[in-house]
């Protein structure tokens, strides 16, 4: 469904000013920019399909309510990639391509509201704003360096070792330069690794009883040769 009242649509403006592509931008412009009525609004339900591999728009979606996941759909089964939530941004990398398949299904696990910037849209916005044009390749670069993670987690081996890669690469040091990571579900982490929850929990704690890390309740703190 989409939101065609113009009060509506303008109760997101001061978020959607917030988002990457605006950074940096005069208010002027991003205001310019914001009223091109070829700018899409559009409601989801939960559950509602909102990209799959064959449906899909050549636009940039950019997330003003609500959750998505992201899936790909293996013979075993699904396989979550990554949740997005409000001010994240998805689609950037099939804008300009010339693929008639998108790289996975995007699923509202929420009520959502999407604004679309479909691609002309975009290419009269780099026009207008070279720094809007900056801060698309910045969120490009970025979607790599994550994909790149995935791939290091999920050619890393079996459950043991992508549990290992998973800490390496998210764990940082804090004010003690102790590596720490902050676990916000397990129930979510185990999605995301595709294993079961308990082989999580019981893999955690060999790691632990093995002494590489210290584990206090979200809390993991790295040790030995983890590092």
């Amino acid at each position: 469904m989409l939101i065609e009242n113009t009060k509506e649509k303008e109760k997101y403006f001061e978020l959607i000013k917030q988002c990457f592509l605006f950074q940096y931008v005069d208010e002027e412009t991003v205001n310019k920019i914001l009223s091109d009525e070829r700018l899409k609004y559009a409601v989801f339900e939960k559950n509602n399909c909102i990209y799959s591999y064959k449906s899909f728009e050549k636009s940039l979606g950019i997330i003003l309510k609500g959750k998505i996941s992201v899936n790909k759909y293996k013979e075993n089964g699904e396989v979550l990639i990554n949740y997005l939530k409000v001010g994240n941004a998805f689609g950037g990398a099939a804008v300009f391509s010339k693929s008639e398949r998108y790289i996975a299904e995007l699923r509202a696990e929420t009520k959502c509201v999407i604004l679309f910037v479909s691609d002309e849209v975009l290419k009269d916005m780099f026009r207008i704003s070279e720094k809007t044009m900056l801060n698309y390749m910045t969120y490009l670069s970025d979607s790599l360096v994550f994909l790149n993670k995935r791939l290091d987690i999920f050619s890393a081996g079996n459950a043991e070792e992508r549990i290992k890669e998973y800490i390496r690469i998210n764990a940082a040091p804090n004010g003690e330069g102790i590596y720490e990571l902050t676990i916000q579900s397990y129930s979510r982490l185990a999605e995301y690794l595709s294993i079961g929850r308990a082989s999580l929990y019981r893999i955690l704690d060999d790691f632990k009883a093995q002494g590489l890390i210290d584990k206090s309740g979200k809390k993991i703190y790295i040790k030995g040769e983890l590092k």
